[in-house]
C-alpha cells in the first residue's frame, strides 16, 4: 500500500524534473526545422564566384588577391572572402549539410554565455535551462522576424556578411561584460582577444561595422554612467578602436577606390543620408507590423508567457524608477543602432537595405523585445493583479493567433500580411466572432489565476504553427536540393564528354537570389562556367522547379 501511494509521487516529481528540458528540446526543435532547411543548400548567385576565384589560388595568396583587384563580390569585406575562402578550403559545398548545425550550436553556445554574464550583471543566477531557453528564443525570433531567412541563413554569401558576424557579436560582448581577471596577463590576453573579435566582425561588411561601433560607443557610455561597469571600460575603448580600424580598412581598400571610379556613383550628403536613414529605421518597424505581423505577435506572446515561467519564482524585484530608466535607455539605444544599420545604405546607394541586410538590427530588436519583455515580467511579477492580467491579455493573444493563423493561412502555411489579412476578414467575418469568442472566454475567466498548464499549452500552439510554417518550406529546398544535384551531375558528364559549352535544365530563382539562365553571357553563368571550368554554361526551358517560394 505505501508503494502504491508513493508511485504517483514519484513520477510526478520525475515530470517536474523532466519538464523544463521537455520545453528546452521543444524549442530546439522548431530551431532545427530551419537548420535541416538550410542543411539542403547549394551553390546560388554569388557563391560560384567566391569559390571559382578563390579556388584559383593558394588561400592566404586569395585573401590578398580579393582585397586588392576588382572582383565580381565585395571582395574589400576581408572578413567575407577570408570566411568563403575557408569554406572552400573545407569542402565547399559538401560540408554544406554539416554547416547549419556547426552554426547553431556556436551560436546557442556564444548567445548561453552572454545571456548569462548580463544575468549576473543584475544579479540574477537563472538555472541552466532557462539561460539555454532564453538563448534559443532569440535564435528562433532572428529567423522568424528577419525579411528574408532563407537569405541570411540558406545561403553562403548571405549568411556569412549579415548572419555569422551577429553571432561573433555574443561572443564579442560576452567577453565584453565579463567581470576582469585581476591578473595582468589574463587582463592582456582579454583585451587582444576583444580586439581581433571586433576587427574580424568589423570586417564581414559596412552594415554589421557601423552597428559595432554604435553598440562599442554604447556601452562605454553606459561605464561612466554605471560605476559597476567601470571595468568593461577599457574592453569597449578596444572594441572601438578594432572597429573604426575595421571600417578604414573596408573604406580605403583599393577595391572601393577603384570602383568608386568606375562603377558607384555619387554618394549622397551625408546629413541627408543621416535623415533618410531615420526615416529607413522607422520603415523597419512599420515593416514588421505590415509583413509579418503574425510572426511579431508569436514573438511578443511567447517571450512574455516564457517570462512569466522563468522569473516566477525569482526573488529580485525592479523598482519603477529603474524600470523606466531601463526602458528608455533601452530604446534609444535600439533606435541608434537600428540607425546605425541603414547609414551604410542611404549614404553609399542611396536606397534602403536589402532584405538580408535587414537581419542585422532583427537580431538586435529581437535581443530588445526579450529585454523589455523579462523587465516587464520581474518589475510586476509582485503586483498580481497586474501580473495576472497581463497573463491572460498574452494567453488570449496566443489563442487567437494561433487559430488565425490556422484560419487565414496562406501557400506554405504562411500566415497573411496585414492587408491581405484585412481583406480575408471582410470575406469571412465569422473569424471574428470565433475571437470574440475566446476573448469572453478569458474575460469570465479573468479572476481565477492562470494554471502554467494554460500558458504551456498557448505556446506550444503557436510553435505548432510555425514548425509547420518551417516544415513546408523544408520540403520544398529538400527536392530543390537533390533537383540541383541532378543538375551538377549533367554538367560534370559533359564535361568529362569533352563538352565545353554546356545545356542544362533550369531552376527558377529562389526569393530573390539569381539562378543560372538562359543567357550564357549573364554574370551567374559566366561565375558558373569558371567554376565548372568549361567555356560557358546555359539553361534550357522547362523549369525543373514548379513550386517557388516568394516570401519565406
Amino acid at each position: 500500500m505505501i508503494n502504491q501511494k508513493n508511485t504517483p509521487l514519484n513520477q510526478s516529481d520525475r515530470f517536474k524534473k523532466m519538464f523544463p528540458w521537455l520545453l528546452v528540446i521543444l524549442f530546439m526543435a522548431v530551431v532545427a526545422l530551419y537548420g535541416f532547411s538550410a542543411a539542403q543548400a547549394r551553390l546560388l548567385q554569388d557563391d560560384y564566384c567566391y569559390f571559382s576565384i578563390l579556388d584559383e589560388t593558394r588561400f592566404f595568396q586569395s585573401q590578398a588577391h580579393s582585397y586588392t583587384s576588382v572582383t565580381t563580390y565585395s571582395g574589400n569585406r576581408y572578413s567575407l572572402s577570408f570566411n568563403m575562402g575557408l569554406i572552400d578550403l573545407l569542402g565547399g559545398v559538401k560540408i554544406y549539410p554539416f554547416l547549419p548545425w556547426i552554426i547553431i550550436l556556436f551560436w546557442l553556445t556564444g548567445l548561453y554565455f552572454f545571456t548569462k554574464t548580463i544575468l549576473q550583471l543584475f544579479n540574477i543566477d537563472l538555472e541552466p535551462w532557462k539561460t539555454v531557453l532564453i538563448s534559443e528564443l532569440i535564435i528562433l525570433f532572428n529567423l522568424a522576424l528577419t525579411p528574408n531567412w532563407i537569405q541570411v541563413f540558406y545561403w553562403s554569401s548571405g549568411r556569412v556578411p549579415y548572419l555569422t558576424p551577429t553571432i561573433w557579436i555574443g561572443w564579442l560582448f560576452f567577453l565584453i561584460f565579463h567581470p576582469s581577471q585581476k591578473a595582468k596577463w589574463a587582463h592582456g590576453l582579454s583585451l587582444l582577444a576583444v580586439f581581433l573579435i571586433a576587427f574580424y566582425i568589423g570586417g564581414f561588411s559596412e552594415t554589421v561595422n557601423f552597428a559595432l561601433i554604435t553598440i562599442s560607443i554604447i556601452v562605454l557610455l553606459l561605464s561612466f554612467l554605471a560605476p559597476k561597469l567601470k571595468y568593461t571600460r577599457a574592453l569597449a575603448i578596444t572594441a572601438t578602436v578594432a572597429a573604426l580600424l575595421s571600417l578604414a580598412c573596408l573604406y580605403f581598400s583599393p577595391v572601393v577606390q577603384m570602383r568608386a571610379t568606375s562603377l558607384y556613383g555619387e554618394t549622397s550628403n551625408l546629413w541627408v543620408a543621416l535623415l533618410r536613414s531615420v526615416r529607413g529605421g522607422l520603415r523597419f518597424f512599420f515593416s514588421f507590423v505590415k509583413h509579418r505581423p503574425f510572426f511579431l505577435l508569436a514573438a511578443f506572446v511567447i517571450v512574455n508567457l516564457l517570462g512569466s515561467i522563468l522569473f516566477k519564482d525569482l526573488v529580485f524585484s525592479i523598482q519603477r524608477k529603474t524600470y523606466l530608466k531601463g526602458l528608455i535607455i533601452s530604446t534609444i539605444a535600439l533606435l541608434l543602432i537600428i540607425i546605425a544599420t541603414m547609414l551604410p545604405s542611404y549614404y553609399a546607394e542611396s536606397s534602403h537595405p536589402g532584405d538580408r541586410a535587414l537581419n542585422v538590427p532583427t537580431f538586435f530588436f529581437v535581443i530588445y523585445l526579450c529585454f523589455i519583455s523579462f523587465s516587464t515580467q520581474i518589475f510586476i511579477k509582485d503586483h498580481s493583479k497586474a501580473r495576472q492580467t497581463f497573463l491572460w491579455l498574452n494567453i488570449f493573444l496566443g489563442f487567437a493567433l494561433a487559430i488565425l493563423w490556422m484560419i487565414t493561412k496562406t501557400a506554405f502555411h504562411r500566415p497573411p500580411d496585414f492587408l491581405t489579412f484585412l481583406s480575408i476578414l471582410g470575406q469571412k467575418p465569422w473569424i471574428i466572432i470565433i475571437v470574440l469568442t475566446i476573448g469572453l472566454a478569458i474575460f469570465l475567466l479573468r479572476r481565477k489565476k492562470p494554471h502554467l498548464t494554460l500558458s504551456v499549452a498557448t505556446i506550444i500552439l503557436i510553435l505548432a504553427q510555425l514548425m509547420t510554417y518551417s516544415a513546408s518550406q523544408a520540403s520544398i529546398l529538400k527536392e530543390r536540393a537533390n533537383l540541383w544535384d541532378k543538375r551538377e551531375q549533367e554538367i560534370l558528364t559533359q564535361k568529362e564528354a569533352g563538352m565545353l559549352e554546356i545545356q542544362v535544365p533550369a531552376l527558377d530563382s529562389l526569393v530573390g537570389i539569381a539562378e543560372i539562365n538562359l543567357n550564357p553571357k549573364h554574370w551567374v553563368n559566366v561565375c558558373a562556367a569558371r567554376y565548372y571550368e568549361v567555356q560557358q554554361i546555359n539553361t534550357v526551358e522547362p523549369v525543373l522547379d514548379v513550386i517557388r517560394i516568394e516570401q519565406p
